[in-house]
This record gives C-alpha cells, sequence and structure tokens, in this order.
C-alpha cells in the first residue's frame, strides 16, 4: 500500500519563491552572512516581504524588462541591508577604511538576520515601513534605466 502525500498548492507556491529566492540571495550574500542559519532566516523574510507587497508593487517588479520580478526584489531588498550600515553610522563611506567598511557591513548583516530571527520567534510580520521601502524602489527606475 502506497500512501501519497499533497502538499496545499500555497505551500508549494512558498516553496518555490523559497528556492528562486535563495537562488539569487546567495551568491549575493556570500561573504556577509557565514551562518547558513541566518542565510535561511533572511530568505524566508524576503519571501514574507515579497509576499505582502500590495500587487501593485509587484506589477511594478514584473515592469523591468529582462528581470524576473523576485530577483529584482531580491537586489533590492539586499542593497537595503547592504546600505543600512552607512545610515547607522554617520560617517562618510570614503572617510573609512576597507576593512573597517567591510566588517561594519558584516555587523549590519548579523543585526538584521538577528532582528528578523526575533521577529519570526514572535510570529510578527515585516513592518509596514520596511515594505514601503520596496513600493518606492519598485518605481524607481534607477541609474541604469534606458
Amino acid at each position: 500500500m502506497s500512501v501519497e502525500a499533497t502538499v496545499p498548492l500555497w505551500e508549494l507556491e512558498v516553496a518555490n519563491l523559497r528556492t528562486a529566492a535563495a537562488i539569487d540571495f546567495a551568491p549575493l550574500v556570500d561573504d556577509m552572512l557565514e551562518d547558513h542559519d541566518a542565510c535561511l532566516v533572511v530568505v524566508d523574510d524576503i519571501v514574507a516581504c515579497w509576499l505582502r507587497l500590495p500587487a501593485s508593487v509587484r506589477e511594478a517588479y514584473a515592469s523591468w524588462p529582462n528581470c524576473r520580478p523576485l530577483s529584482r526584489f531580491v537586489s533590492d531588498y539586499f542593497d537595503e541591508i547592504d546600505r543600512a550600515w552607512l545610515v547607522d553610522c554617520q560617517v562618510e563611506s570614503s572617510a573609512l577604511h576597507d576593512s573597517v567598511k567591510e566588517e561594519k557591513c558584516h555587523a549590519g548583516w548579523r543585526r538584521h538576520a538577528a532582528q528578523v530571527r526575533a521577529r519570526a520567534a514572535a510570529a510578527e510580520p515585516p513592518s509596514d515601513v520596511w515594505l514601503e521601502r520596496f513600493a518606492v524602489l519598485a518605481f524607481d527606475p534607477g541609474p541604469n534605466a534606458m
């Protein structure tokens, strides 16, 4: 007798999103988060954020040619965290030695992973303030737009 397991469609869709996000995210964060568990927590957060974005924002991400919407979102998410240490530091990046920049960036990623882990443990969703950043970025053509 064989038993077939059925996975609800929603869970399968979320698993596919996690896989796609991880494929895009891993090369970006490879040297920032050495802790694989932290990477998984952040990938889960990326997907949670993506799913909480309004449809209009996801459609804006989809409007970019030659780029999968989730891939572009992963890139924006990464850039937001990668730049966060500059805001916290309140010092011009050019005034810091490269090793100091790298350590501050690593510390920023570790702090972000810890915050996401704490939020996930409390079963709290991504904040609206955080999600609003991506609403702005989705409609911004950026410096490389044609």
